[in-house]
């Protein structure tokens, strides 16, 4: 079994709950969407693993890798998913032909971006989700994320999620060479960008601005549990960056734990009105819960959304 590194999974993490150890990453720039960074370069000395995998709890993150090793990710990848494991692909354009259908693959934008030549995101297949990573000066210019968003949204892509890079210096020092010194004041001192101006366009051509949780297949009680807990981590990271007092984000966040950790039946608890004795689901937590249940969304989550994106509160 590959080592595996662990995070806490969360919707500004795109819901990567592990990543093999000691992955031979791809060279070039590419964003490490578990970390929030600019991807490091390969290890010369890595490899990608070899154990046939056995089935992992949570989402499993497969990084970039160089196009000779591609092969070999795609069949681990599988073999993963053949486990019932949710696992999670990052793609590029020109990364060659999809995963099979079962494998998340959310595609990485920053390569593209960083080219100025914005016409290979038309590109993207019907459906896909993407992210954007938002780095001042070099990929948040306000002509690049109208021209982007438009050949996003005409290609079908139905989700694009903007991502604030957590950029160290020598990270800042290597997208120099690619943006120009004409980007050293905002990327070294300029304010960050904004993520929720981004996210009302990406908003106005219909896409959604979260990536969706990956789920186990072969277990549909706990592909539920996954799914209400995503929404309820969903509805905590927004009502956090929204203000909401501490105590009710901490809320949502509280019953997405529990469900994610306990074995229970959603479903039947829902149905039969049983949430309600359950001390770790407060009544914003319930109503979350039974809607997922019910018809598969939220509205207080859509509601949270909007506002996000410069709608209406949520209340």
């Amino acid at each position: 079994m590959p080592s595996l590194e662990s995070y806490r999974p969360g919707p500004e993490r795109v819901w990567i709950r592990y990543r093999p150890r000691n992955w031979p990453s791809a060279a070039g720039l590419w964003t490490d969407f578990g970390r929030a960074a600019l991807g490091q370069q390969g290890r010369s000395d890595a490899r990608l693993p070899s154990a046939p995998p056995r089935a992992a709890s949570d989402v499993v993150y497969l990084p970039p890798v160089d196009p000779e090793l591609e092969p070999h990710r795609r069949e681990l990848a599988r073999a993963w998913a053949f486990t019932g494991t949710p696992v999670l692909v990052q793609r590029r354009l020109g990364d060659g032909a999809a995963e099979a259908e079962e494998i998340a693959e959310v595609w990485d934008l920053l390569p593209t971006l960083l080219d100025r030549d914005l016409s290979p995101l038309g590109g993207l297949p019907d459906g896909a989700q993407a992210v954007w990573p938002l780095i001042p000066a070099v990929t948040d210019e306000a002509e690049v994320v109208a021209e982007g968003l438009d050949r996003l949204a005409d290609a079908g892509v139905a989700a694009v999620q903007p991502l604030v890079l957590d950029l160290s210096a020598q990270a800042k020092r290597r997208l120099l060479e690619s943006a120009g010194e004409g980007a050293f004041d905002r990327l070294f001192h300029g304010p960050p960008p904004a993520e929720r101006e981004f996210a009302a366009s990406a908003r106005e051509r219909g896409m959604k601005l979260f990536v969706s949780r990956p789920l186990p297949t072969g277990n549909p009680r706990l592909a539920l549990r996954r799914r209400c807990a995503g929404e309820l981590r969903l509805a905590a990271y927004l009502a956090y960056r929204l203000g909401w007092p501490e105590a009710e984000s901490q809320a949502f966040l509280r019953a997405a734990r529990w469900i994610d950790r306990e074995d229970h039946d959603v479903a039947a608890l829902a149905e039969e009105g049983n949430l309600e004795i359950v001390d770790w689901i407060d009544a914003r937590s319930r109503a979350v819960v039974e809607s997922i249940v019910e018809s598969g969304n939220s509205p207080l989550v859509e509601s949270l959304i909007v506002e996000f994106a410069g709608g209406t509160s949520a209340g």
